[in-house]
């Protein structure tokens, strides 16, 4: 019977992650809304960790002690693997619509406070009840040691996800962040170098637990082509251990790259393309996904 028990426990959890299979977790996902922030120009030493490019002369300006922003986002991109199937799964189309609001306090010269509440959705074509919507709130309090110097940040982010489909809930967390970021902008060459190294742990109450400890590292340049046009690649390296009986542990490889137009002072328009290799000791989990499309992002800073 002791023997049997633990067999019994593993076997009903295996059950579990096949089961998830049918709902991709988006907080697990490619478009994670975690990642958002990477997408949006905040702060000026946090610029460069996003995929809309920018100003590289907005790096050099002082901002105020509050600054506030409003966004509207916009993709539709083809995911060649769009449930994450192995190497062989469905493709679609998905579109995935964002909003979101945030402020950044700068309470001392070298520190700043900022929180980020968002609300996004994905809404496929051709893949049965995977349609999903989200809330989500990053927080973190950041430390920079100076122009073309590190910076350091912490803080606890929450999110939820449910399936428009059924209604059920895809996942519920408290996930706590430390990281280290920095970049360095070669003025003659208009050229921005930036790198994050992140942990996290998903401390996640739902159906089914996914709660597990992620490890991010991120390199990365923006290139100002005109004055209005960027190139973005980046590479990103993502470990996650689960804290499951089955010991899951998962191998990220991600390789990026963005076209963008900053076609007004608040708008701007992007060419995206991307592929993703994540290996898994979860056989369900192990998947290959090529994803291509269009964005928009419409920003207001004040």
């Amino acid at each position: 019977m002791k023997q049997i028990l633990p067999s019994l426990l593993s076997l009903c959890t295996l059950l579990a992650l096949t089961t998830q299979a049918a709902q991709v977790d988006p907080s697990q996902t490619p478009g994670s809304a975690l990642d958002q922030a990477m997408r949006i120009k905040r702060s000026p030493t946090e610029q460069a960790l996003n995929e809309d490019g920018g100003n590289l002369n907005e790096l050099k300006r002082s901002g105020k002690n509050f600054n506030y922003h409003f966004g509207l986002f916009s993709d539709i991109e083809y995911q060649s693997n769009a449930n994450l199937d192995g190497n062989g799964g469905k493709g679609a189309a998905v579109w995935l619509p964002a909003a979101e609001a945030g402020l950044t306090w700068k309470f001392a010269p070298q520190w700043s406070l900022s929180s980020t509440a968002s609300a996004d959705a994905g809404l496929y074509t051709d893949v049965d009840e995977q349609n999903y919507w989200g809330l989500n709130l990053r927080n973190e309090i950041k430390y920079s040691l100076g122009s073309n110097l590190p910076h350091f940040y912490a803080g606890p982010d929450f999110y939820r996800y449910q399936s428009l489909d059924t209604g059920d809930e895809i996942s519920l967390a408290f996930a706590p962040k430390v990281g280290v970021g920095y970049g360095y902008l070669m003025d003659r060459s208009k050229t921005y170098l930036f790198s994050d190294v992140r942990y996290q742990h998903h401390f996640v109450n739902s159906p089914i637990d996914t709660s597990r400890d992620t490890v991010r590292v991120m390199l990365g340049l923006t290139q100002q082509l005109t004055e209005s046009w960027f190139a973005q690649a980046y590479y990103e390296y993502r470990f996650s251990d689960y804290d499951d009986l089955l010991g899951r542990e998962d191998s990220r490889n991600t390789v990026g790259l963005s076209l963008i137009w900053e076609a007004t002072r608040n708008l701007s328009l992007r060419l995206n393309t991307n592929f993703i290799d994540n290996d898994s000791n979860d056989p369900n989990a192990s998947f290959q996904t090529f994803n291509t499309g269009l964005g928009s992002a419409l920003i207001w800073r004040y």
